[in-house]
């Protein structure tokens, strides 16, 4: 419901940009989004904002003007993050990039971050820890068949510490790198 009576025939484009953002929000609930015209962008409920200073879309729930809940947000590079968002930061759930290259595990400021999953088509590519989009910690990284990995310490995304090797040519190196 609109508490404030607006000319839909003026020329202003804010007035018309507000206009339609309540219609979209209206139509994306069965009409009954919560839509403040004082902030555009403060809505409860499930709907739909498109941000336009990158023309990210970010549909699902919403809390207080926050992302919060079950929600999915497609950025222009192509990338979509879907999973559970509390206070407006996605805290674990999958991302799928434009090479079809999906993450599933526990994200922080829309990087990898914590335990998770890097696959391709149904190859792991690495699994374990992660910190800030780097291989940290504990983790396992597979070649291009299961039979070549390295199994071990991460730093950064750099082999660090103890670790286990098998090479192509069936060669294993087992100690500190």
């Amino acid at each position: 419901l609109c508490r404030k009576k607006i000319n839909s025939s003026s020329k202003n484009p804010l007035i018309h940009k507000i206009l339609e953002l309540a219609l979209q929000a209206s139509k994306s609930n069965g009409g009954g989004a919560i839509f403040d015209f004082n902030n555009p962008m403060k809505r409860s409920r499930v709907g739909e904002v498109i941000y336009s200073e990158d023309t990210s879309v970010y549909k699902g729930d919403r809390k207080d003007g926050k992302r919060e809940g079950e929600g999915t947000l497609t950025l222009k590079d192509g990338c979509v993050y879907q999973g559970k968002w509390v206070d407006d930061n996605l805290s674990i759930g999958k991302i799928t990039y434009p090479d079809k290259r999906i993450y599933e595990g526990e994200i922080k400021d829309l990087k990898r971050h914590g335990k998770g999953v890097l696959r391709v088509e149904k190859r792991i590519l690495y699994e374990g820890f992660w910190v800030n989009d780097y291989f940290h910690g504990k983790g396992r990284e597979n070649g291009h068949t299961a039979q070549i990995y390295y199994d071990g310490n991460w730093e950064y995304g750099v082999k660090c510490g103890y670790g286990e090797m098998v090479f192509p040519d069936k060669r294993i190196y087992k100690g500190d790198w």
